[in-house]
Parts: structure tokens; sequence; C-alpha cells
């Protein structure tokens, strides 16, 4: 097989960052557009090469309509010209939307994690691999600054981090989940681990059957070093013909006005600044990663964890560095919600504000976060724990 200098990038990338492991499952989401597939294709060239197999996921959030059910037949044509077993879901993200109060891009994205978690658990995968290239990585850093954000935020997409989830998606048995007739699937030779998706069918999974696990699922992006239109050439030069997402177009999207509008933009002042977008990430990683290992060492000294709380010692915690006191702050937000989505840099001052105020100030953040200063310490915890909270040294606002 001719190894391309897409490959050697690839390859060189994924060995640099140890993002996959051989003998293992590795679940591949696919969308359909070009990097995806250009990622997907790579893979099953490789496969035995890196002694893994493969498993696809791909879901439907029925926004599109006959578009998504298009989408639909061509991933599962691409699944069965590679031989790869494949597992479909299909999911309301529209009326999932509306239940949360949230935007669709999260609503999708809860969802899309979710599912592909389950998949993932369902095969034995503890990884999951998808085609986040260097245009995302340049996206989500123009993003977080929009936003505001901190140093962690400057950082954009890892090569590998821990699959974020929602804990909002296990109590809702209510919602009725649509099934997907599919044409038969074939499978490789080699024996199959139990699957969601069977041999002669597949069956769309349902993401409210059960809470899926929310331990060790990390997330690869081997694209991360690649740019869009590599990948474009990539699936031209293989005779692969991706779909397009209307939905791409759409300003309604933040990405896609920062991709439409702000990055070309942008590109008059600076011809290079996606490069220096880039570099700002990997500055910020550096940076960041140091603080991070600080805060860590500092932890034990400043923190003590109870049932449903995290307790910070206010003296000690107001003599370090800002810059740990931030870290400190972050690392406790992850703690109790899992990742510290949706928690921005205004938040993390707002919480090292209690610091220095007196007792019984609160504050209410997303995703149900809770803080407020007893006498000695800084209570961070879930609203939906509050009640249970026991601390001597704490006061507890109305």
């Amino acid at each position: 097989m001719k190894k391309t200098e897409l490959d050697s990038r690839v390859k060189d990338f994924i060995q640099r960052y140890s993002l996959i492991l051989p003998r293992r499952t590795l679940v591949v989401g696919v969308s359909g557009g070009a990097d995806s597939v250009c990622l997907l294709d790579f893979l099953a060239r490789w496969q035995s090469e890196f002694d893994i197999k493969l498993h696809i996921a791909h879901l439907d959030h029925q926004l599109r309509g006959a578009e998504s059910q298009a989408d639909v037949r061509y991933v599962t044509g691409l699944a069965n010209s590679l031989s790869i077993p494949i597992t479909i879901g299909s999911e309301d993200v529209a009326a999932y939307k509306a239940e949360r109060n949230c935007s669709l891009e999260e609503a999708g994205r809860e969802l899309r994690h979710e599912f592909l978690a389950k998949v993932a658990a369902d095969v034995g995968a503890d990884r999951v691999a998808v085609g986040h290239t260097q245009a995302d990585q340049v996206e989500t850093i123009l993003m977080h600054i929009l936003r505001g954000t901190g140093t962690s935020g400057l950082r954009g997409l890892e090569p590998c981090s821990p699959m974020a989830y929602s804990r909002h998606l296990s109590p809702l048995p209510s919602r009725e989940h649509s099934s997907l007739s599919l044409p038969a699937l074939r499978f490789p030779c080699h024996s199959e681990p139990k699957l969601r998706a069977k041999r002669g069918g597949s069956e769309a999974i349902s993401l409210r059957s059960g809470e899926a696990p929310r331990s060790n699922l990390l997330v690869i992006r081997p694209l991360l070093d690649i740019t869009r239109e590599e990948t474009l050439n990539y699936c031209r030069e293989h005779q692969l013909k991706p779909r397009f997402d209307s939905s791409n177009l759409s300003l309604s999207f933040l990405r896609n006005r920062c991709r439409l509008e702000l990055l070309p933009l942008l590109r008059k002042y600076n011809p290079d600044v996606d490069q220096a977008l880039l570099r700002l990430a990997e500055i910020a990683r550096d940076d960041s990663s140091f603080i991070e290992q600080q805060a860590l060492q500092l932890w034990n000294e400043v923190a003590r964890e109870g049932d449903n709380a995290l307790y910070l010692d206010k003296r000690k915690t107001r003599a370090l560095p800002m810059a740990v006191q931030r870290q400190l702050i972050r690392l406790a937000g992850e703690r109790i919600l899992g990742d510290a989505r949706d928690i921005e840099a205004s938040h993390i001052e707002e919480i090292r504000s209690l610091l220095a105020k007196p007792v019984g100030k609160r504050i209410s953040l997303p995703r149900g976060l809770i803080c407020w200063g007893g006498y000695d310490e800084v209570v961070i915890a879930s609203e939906a724990k509050r009640f249970q909270l026991l601390s001597s040294s704490c006061f507890f606002p109305p």
C-alpha cells in the first residue's frame, strides 16, 4: 500500500500522542462529511498495522429531513464497502433542545457524546476517534475568546481528552425513540464483539435506556494537525464522495459565523491568523499544563472533599498565585460536574472573589454549580446535592 504525505503526518501525530493502542476496538464517529470520511478511510487502510478493530457510529439528529436519512444510507454504504460494523442512532435534537432550554448546538453535542459513549460501552472500546482538523481547532479557539476564556480555553481541542458527558441525559425515560430500517450490514471475518448492530440489520440505539458510562472514555483527534483542504484532497484522490451538511451554511450557529464571516475578515488583517491562533493554543497548552501540575501538587493542602461538595481553605488558597487559585477552582468544578464545560473565565473569577468576601455570599453558575463562602472555606457543590451538605465550618445560605 502506497504511503502518502498525509498518511505519514497522521501516523506520526498518532504515535507522538499515543492516540491508538494495539489490540483494542476503536469507535469512529462518522457524520458522512469529508473530515470524518477521510479519518475512517485512513484508519481502515492502516487497521492491520495498528492492530485494531474498528466500529463506526453515526447519529441521525433528525434536523434535516430527507438529507439526514441520505446521510444514514451513505455512512451505512461506507460500512458495507469497508466490512466494518456500524451502529446507527436517531435522536430528536430539536425536542431535546426544548426540554433542556439550551442552544441547538449544545443539545446536539450532548446527545452525540452520549450516543458515542453508549456505543463505546457496547463494543468494549475505551476510545472514540473523531475527525476534527486544524480548521475546527482555529474555530474553537476563536469561539472561546469571544465567549471570554482563560488560559485553559485557549488550548482549544486536545489530541486526546476525556469524553465530556451531560448529566441531564439519563432521567428522561418518557421520550419516544425512532427506529431505523437499514439494509443488511457485512462484518469482518474476525470474531465479533457484542454489538448493538447485528448481522442482517441495525438497531437504533436509545440514549435513555440506562445511564452511559462516565469513566475512562477518551476522545482522540488523529487529524488535528491536518487542514480541511487536505481532507477534501484526500477524498478526491481516493475517489470518496463525502456528504455535504447544508446546516454548515447556516449563520444561526456561532461556529458557522466564525468560519464564514469572522475568520475571512481577520485574514484581511493578518493572512496567517489561523497559524497565529494555532501557535497561541500550543503556548497556552504548555503554560496551563505547568499551572495544572502546580495546582494538583497543592490540592490536598488547600482542598477537602465531602460526600457532595468540595471545600477550599480560604486563607491557604488566597496565599497562592492567582493563576494557581484559578486552576484549583477549575479542578473543583470538574470534580463536581465531571468536566469544566460551560464554566467560563468570568465564572472562575466570581468563585475566586468568595475567598475574600464575608460569610453567606452565594453564586449560582451554569449546569447547577453553586458556590458560597463559609467562615473558613469556600463551598463548591451541585444544586441537586445542596441540602445534603453537612459542614460544621460552613454557613449555608437560605
